[in-house]
């Protein structure tokens, strides 16, 4: 799985960069203590949407 944070409201079918323009696969594999291939690997076609609110405890 992967987590997104967004600037704000976006409208369905906006454009969103996981990979690349400055954010490497390896810098997302690092974070999850993994390596590169797993991440690219673990990205799916039909992704499913979540929405989820973290709060700084």
């Amino acid at each position: 799985a992967i987590a997104v944070e967004l600037p704000g409201p976006l409208s369905v079918g906006a454009a969103v960069t996981l990979i690349g323009e400055g954010v490497l696969a390896e810098e997302h594999a690092r974070v999850a203590e993994t390596i590169n291939y797993e991440i690219v690997c673990g990205i799916d076609s039909s992704p499913v949407r979540a929405r989820r609110t973290v709060i700084d405890a």
